[in-house]
């Protein structure tokens, strides 16, 4: 096994490799080439099955980085809304209504109802949905949904959606979905009252993160990293949608 990998070290495109640069577009090129496919399985074998042992002793399931990323936005997010709203009572819900993998679920008596909810689903405009969530194009599952019910039935919500891109190109290129979701998406037949991408490092396209911009336009940038203050974006979306 070590003696293949190393061969895959020796063929192009490893071998041409002359500098270190990580983007995501170049990733995707390299990943398409025939050799670096071979070398990805290859360490994606060894993975799952453990170096030593039967090869159905272990499994073992590694998510995407952006995959990790999602995850860890949401329960940073929850338990920043858990401290900014302490008096609430919170409770976690699977397949809440079918609408979301995940819901987190604060009420209190008299106050909205707050929901943060991952990955729900707004099926396309053709498509009932009891949850009050549609799309006016098609089918559409952004990664998190903050969600907010005022006695009265009044309907506030944003939308969030985790990209694990840096860098001004990839920033602005994923700024797409941040204005699809905010064109598209319906919830009671309301738009979303804000739509915005969070990202692991700033200072990619600085001005979508300017606490201005963002209040001006209803979309922007959160960079969202181990040392940010979550409850920081969580007050900025609250400011807007209680």
């Amino acid at each position: 096994m070590i003696g293949k990998l190393r061969q895959f070290q020796r063929v192009s495109p490893l071998v041409d490799v002359s500098r270190r640069e990580i983007s995501a577009a170049g990733l995707n090129a390299v990943s398409a080439d025939p050799a670096y496919s071979n070398a990805y399985g290859s360490g994606w074998r060894i993975l799952p099955r453990g170096i030593e042992g039967p090869h159905d002793a272990e499994r073992l399931w590694i998510s995407p980085t952006w995959e990790v990323y999602e995850r860890w936005c949401f329960v940073r997010l929850c338990k920043a809304v858990q401290s900014l709203k302490q008096e609430y009572e919170w409770s976690t819900s699977r397949n809440h209504r079918s609408r979301a993998t995940v819901s987190f679920i604060g009420s209190n008596a008299g106050e909205p109802r707050i929901e943060l909810l991952l990955q729900p689903t707004f099926p396309s405009g053709d498509r009932s949905s009891n949850s009050g969530f549609h799309s006016i194009s098609g089918r559409r599952e952004p990664d998190i949904v903050l969600a907010c019910t005022e006695p009265g039935q009044t309907f506030r919500w944003a939308v969030l959606d985790a990209k694990y891109r840096t860098g001004r190109s990839n920033v602005l290129d994923a700024m797409s979905s941040a204005h699809i979701y905010r064109d598209a998406l319906r919830w009671h037949e309301q738009r979303a009252d804000r739509a915005a991408l969070l990202v692991p490092c700033g200072g990619g396209a600085p001005w979508l993160e300017r606490p201005d911009f963002i209040h001006q336009h209803q979309v922007g940038v959160y960079a969202l990293d181990g040392d940010t203050d979550p409850r920081v974006i969580v007050q900025s979306l609250f400011d807007e949608v209680l």
